[in-house]
């Protein structure tokens, strides 16, 4: 299994995570281990801007080392980190590793974290319940 130190995130079909939302990028952010089990989230320019919650508010980031328990928005598509990289077992054993060698981002072996477009009621924008 081929160990990744990155992933990116995003709608495009080049991303290791891809979000399939109206708000995120193609492009949106990139995750980095690292070390000491704390990532780093980069905004990649998106549009509409990649968040981090603190303390029940979001903050708007550029760049910043957080913990996988964070919850962490990407447009108005809201993950927890843990949640999104438990698709990423390689990510995930390249992290407790410390392996800081293949920062290529390749992820030939890794499966593809795919989440589904909410649907929003065309005349109000809300997100309607899908059960």
């Amino acid at each position: 299994m081929k160990l990744l130190t990155r992933l990116r995130v995003g709608r495009g079909a080049d991303c290791e995570v891809r979000l399939d939302h109206d708000t995120v990028s193609r492009l949106h952010a990139t995750l980095e281990w690292r070390g000491g089990g704390r990532l780093r989230l980069i905004d990649q320019d998106s549009s509409n801007g990649t968040f981090v919650s603190e303390s029940g508010s979001w903050r708007r980031i550029d760049r910043v080392v957080i913990e996988p328990d964070r919850e962490v928005r990407f447009g108005e598509c809201s993950v927890v980190l843990n949640e999104l990289l438990d698709a990423f077992p390689a990510f995930v054993l390249a992290g407790e590793a410390g392996d800081a060698g293949n920062l290529d981002g390749a992820a030939a072996e890794a499966p593809e974290a795919r989440f589904e477009r909410p649907r929003r009621n065309p005349s109000t924008g809300d997100i309607e319940d899908q059960t």
